[in-house]
């Protein structure tokens, strides 16, 4: 039975080749006859021979390049003039629309005051009366109806009532004639509100005349400083070429100038040389007893004398001519300041008026002007070529082979692997839906005891910050405490801003509690970003701060002790980097009343000192023994001084 259908598996695996075959064969004849009629294409193609294109030059084209041109103030200037005198027409023409505005009102005005006297007149003369009739009838018709409450007799309260009735018709009658009136007083105040409208429209024109009219002078006053700032700046330009054409003179001159100092020099060499050799003949002459040597010695002496006298003649005219050199310097020097003071004033005008104009109106002056530059070039006229038909070519099918026959032992092995995983499947089902049903009941652990916790007997508690005894005797003593080295330079100038009695003085100690110790000089010198030649603060073995209450305000202090054999050789270099460079306290420049530090003797020591105000305020030391004093006034350091003398 096996056997069997093997063989009809075989029979129709046989059957579909077969197929496959037949079918690759047909499509095998397909491509042939494809390939047979490009073929054909292919050999039309060459026999048709297409002639090489021509190329001939049909037009030039021009291209358009952006090209940026420096700007043209006369232009500019040209330009802002023309806007200006436009904008004053356009003011006159505003002007004689606000002049032809009351003239405009006029009539309205007229039409206004008109209807209000004839209101009045109404009001006066027709309404006044009737409104008087009208209450005297309302009066007598509020007696009639409270006499009418308290009559209760019916012949005495008809004839009360039929006198009311005289008295309602009489009060018709008047309100008749009073409604024409009041509507004729209606009309006239709805064409006042009406004129009144008319004129305020007016006024709004007037107002928006005025507001435009201010606008345009405001451009015309932009337009000036615009043209003043061009002029200026024309101005600034002629100066600039003139000191360019002064500088080119000036090193000329410098040039004349360094070859006769180079002349002058030589000639003072010459005069050097000569005078030298007639010390030399004069020494000579005096050792020399035999008479013809000395007569020759002589007259080579007299020819030498001779020669220092042309010499010296020379040095006089070239010495001259010097004196010329230095007044024609002079000149230029004071030409030089001149041209420059010149300079400075134009470019300060200019900035003044910048500063008065929009910023976007000065980039538009000075932007620069975009012209368009011209290229041209050929372009070629090209025959176009016989198109040739595109063939489309079909893609080759490929025929994959057909698989091979697989192995008879493989069937049986696929059908007991199948099997298998079928019982597999099966089981794990069966136990899937029986494990469900059962229920397993929940062990309970019972939680874990936490040890309560002991209660800390004793704190950890940081080392006492120990303050040295101060250097000098202070009034007063004032701890402060941080916890950030930023907090520094705030504590001290709240320090500063607080009370302390005049005259006193107060040591600041600060203590940094994060860090557990007091402060150093670095430090402080670091807060205030104040520089500090390299070196001498390793030479510090203690020091005081200190704030000095006097009558001008607080002046800091400091007192430093210096270590047993160093000397401070560093502080000249820090006067002189002070001197050139300046103050900076806090990473500000701080301006000094003058330049250079002077002296100036205080209780018997030398004091330097350099004022920053006639409020004294500056920068004072002084070294004494073996102490460094600084101060910010010479009053504390007197003070000072006192008490390291004590």
């Amino acid at each position: 039975m096996e056997e069997k259908s093997e063989k009809l598996e075989f029979l129709k695996r046989e059957e579909i080749r077969t197929m496959a075959k037949d079918l690759k064969r047909l499509r095998e004849m397909e491509a042939e006859k494809e390939r047979e009629r490009i073929l054909k294409i292919q050999k039309e193609k060459k026999e048709a021979k297409p002639e090489v294109p021509k190329v001939e030059v049909v037009k030039k084209v021009e291209i358009k390049k952006p090209k940026e041109i420096k700007i043209n103030l006369e232009e500019r200037v040209k330009i802002l003039k023309q806007k200006e005198k436009e904008l004053e027409g356009e003011i006159g023409e505003i002007e004689e629309r606000i002049k032809k505005i009351p003239e405009k009102r006029k009539p309205f005005e007229e039409e206004k005051n008109k209807l209000l006297a004839e209101k009045e007149k109404i009001e006066r003369e027709e309404l006044a009366p009737i409104l008087e009739k009208e209450k005297e009838i309302e009066e007598r018709k509020f007696k009639i109806e409270e006499k009418e409450k308290t009559t209760i007799e019916p012949k005495e309260k008809e004839k009360i009532e039929k006198e009311r009735w005289k008295i309602e018709m009489e009060r018709e009658e008047i309100e008749e004639k009073k409604w024409p009136i009041e509507e004729k007083i209606a009309g006239i105040e709805k064409r006042i509100k009406e004129i009144d409208s008319e004129i305020e429209k007016i006024l709004k024109e007037e107002e928006e005349l005025k507001r435009e009219e201010e606008e345009k002078r405001k451009e015309i006053e932009k337009i000036k400083l615009q043209l003043e700032r061009l002029s200026l700046k024309k101005e600034l330009e002629e100066v600039l070429k003139e000191r360019e054409e002064f500088e080119k003179k000036k090193g000329e001159f410098l040039t004349e100038k360094l070859k006769f100092e180079e002349e002058l020099k030589k000639i003072m060499k010459k005069e050097k040389e000569i005078e030298e050799e007639l010390w030399a003949l004069e020494e000579e002459e005096k050792m020399v007893k035999e008479t013809e040597r000395k007569i020759e010695v002589e007259k080579e002496r007299q020819e030498v004398e001779k020669e220092r006298r042309e010499t010296e003649k020379e040095r006089w005219e070239l010495e001259q001519r010097m004196k010329t050199f230095e007044e024609k310097e002079e000149n230029l020097k004071k030409e030089e300041e001149k041209i420059d003071q010149k300079i400075e004033d134009l470019k300060k005008k200019i900035e003044e008026i910048e500063k008065k104009l929009p910023k976007e109106l000065i980039e538009e002056i000075e932007k620069p002007e975009i012209e368009e530059e011209k290229v041209e070039f050929e372009i070629p006229k090209i025959e176009e070529r016989p198109e040739v038909p595109e063939i489309e070519e079909k893609p080759e099918i490929k025929i994959e082979k057909l698989p091979k026959k697989p192995p008879k032992i493989l069937r049986p092995l696929v059908r007991v692997l199948i099997s298998i995983f079928f019982l597999f499947f099966i089981s794990s089902s069966i136990w899937f839906f029986v494990s469900k049903k059962i229920t397993k009941k929940p062990v309970q652990v019972p939680p874990p005891e936490i040890p309560s916790p002991t209660p800390l007997t004793e704190e950890i508690q940081k080392p006492e910050i120990l303050i040295p005894p101060a250097i000098i005797s202070f009034d007063f003593e004032k701890e402060i405490e941080i916890k950030e080295k930023e907090e520094i330079e705030k504590k001290i100038l709240e320090e500063l801003g607080s009370e302390i009695e005049e005259g006193g003085m107060e040591r600041v100690v600060i203590k940094n509690l994060s860090e557990n110790r007091l402060i150093n000089l670095k430090e402080i010198l670091d807060a205030f970003q104040i520089w500090s030649p390299e070196g001498i603060l390793e030479k510090v073995e203690s020091f005081d701060l200190g704030i000095y209450s006097q009558k001008e305000g607080k002046r800091i202090i400091l007192v430093a002790k210096i270590k047993e054999g160093e000397k401070l050789d560093e502080l000249k270099d820090w006067e002189g980097k002070i001197e050139k460079e300046g103050v900076f306290v806090s990473g500000k420049k701080i301006t000094t009343l003058y330049k250079k530090f002077r002296g100036i003797s205080i209780k018997g020591e030398g004091v330097r000192f350099l004022t920053i105000s006639r409020n004294d305020l500056g920068i004072c030391y002084s070294l004494i023994n073996n102490y460094f004093v600084f101060s910010e006034s010479l009053n504390g350091m007197e003070k000072v001084i006192e008490k390291i003398k004590k």
